[in-house]
C-alpha cells in the first residue's frame, strides 16, 4: 500500500515538472513576441520620421534653388531696358525680311524638287520589290488511274495547290472542271476523269506523298513541295 502512494507521489510530481516547463516555454514564447512587435514598432517610427526629415529638406532645397541669384537679376533687368528702347534703323530690318522671304522661297522650291524625286525614288523601289518576289519551285503529279503525268513548274509564293493546278491546266492544256464553295474549290474532273458516285472513285491530293487534311484552296504551297492528284477508290 505504501509504495503503491509512493509510486502516486512520484507521478504528480513528474506532472507539475512538465506542467511547469510547459508554462516557462509558454512564457518565453510571449515575451519573445513582445519583444519582436517592440522592435517593430520602433523601426516604423524611426523610418517615417527619416520621411518626414528628408521631405521637409527637400522642400527647403527646392525653395533655395528657385531663389535667383543678384546678378542675374541685374541682368535682366538691363536686358529689358535695351528692349525697351526704339529701334534706330528700319531700313536694314527691311531687307533683311526680304532676303529671309526670298531664301525661304528658294528652299520650299528645292523641297518639292527632293520630294519629287524620292517618290519616283520610291516608285521605282516598289517595282524592284513587286519584280524581286520570291519563286517556289514544285512538282505536279497526276494519276488518272490510266494516263500518268508528271510537271515541273515554278510559282510565286504564296499560291494554293488548287491554283497551282488550274495554271497547269491552262499551260499543258489539259481540262479541268470543279465548283466554287464556301470551304473553296471542289475538283470534279481532270483530263476528262470525272468522279464517280457509283464506284465510289473521287479526285483526291496529296503533300509529299501523304493525304491532305485541308482543301487544295486552303494548302499554300511551299518550296519544293510533291503535290499528287490521284484518282482513287474511297470509302465513307
Amino acid at each position: 500500500m505504501q509504495s503503491g502512494i509512493i509510486n502516486l507521489m512520484e507521478i504528480i510530481t513528474q506532472d507539475e515538472k512538465i506542467k511547469s516547463k510547459r508554462r516557462f516555454f509558454v512564457f518565453f514564447a510571449i515575451a519573445v513576441l513582445i519583444l519582436g512587435l517592440f522592435t517593430i514598432e520602433n523601426a516604423t517610427r524611426a523610418s517615417k520620421k527619416q520621411l518626414e526629415n528628408g521631405a521637409v529638406s527637400g522642400i527647403s532645397v527646392s525653395e533655395e534653388n528657385n531663389v535667383p541669384p543678384e546678378s542675374e537679376i541685374i541682368n535682366s533687368n538691363e536686358n529689358n531696358q535695351e528692349n525697351n528702347n526704339p529701334a534706330e534703323d528700319t531700313l536694314p530690318a527691311k531687307a533683311n525680311t526680304e532676303k529671309n522671304s526670298e531664301s525661304s522661297q528658294n528652299s520650299s522650291t528645292s523641297t518639292k524638287k527632293n520630294h519629287k524625286h524620292t517618290s519616283k525614288k520610291s516608285h521605282k523601289k516598289k517595282k524592284v520589290a513587286s519584280e524581286a518576289a520570291v519563286v517556289l519551285d514544285y512538282e505536279l503529279i497526276i494519276d488518272t488511274g490510266k494516263k500518268k503525268y508528271d510537271f515541273q513548274g515554278q510559282a510565286t509564293e504564296g499560291i494554293n495547290a488548287f491554283e497551282m493546278l488550274k495554271e497547269e491546266s491552262q499551260k499543258e492544256n489539259f481540262s479541268l472542271s470543279y465548283q466554287d464553295s464556301s470551304m473553296g474549290a471542289f475538283i470534279e474532273s481532270i483530263d476528262g476523269v470525272k468522279n464517280d458516285s457509283q464506284t465510289s472513285h473521287y479526285w483526291m491530293f496529296y503533300v509529299n506523298g501523304k493525304l491532305s487534311d485541308v482543301g487544295a484552296s486552303s494548302y499554300e504551297v511551299k518550296d519544293g513541295d510533291a503535290i499528287k492528284w490521284n484518282y482513287e477508290y474511297v470509302s465513307w
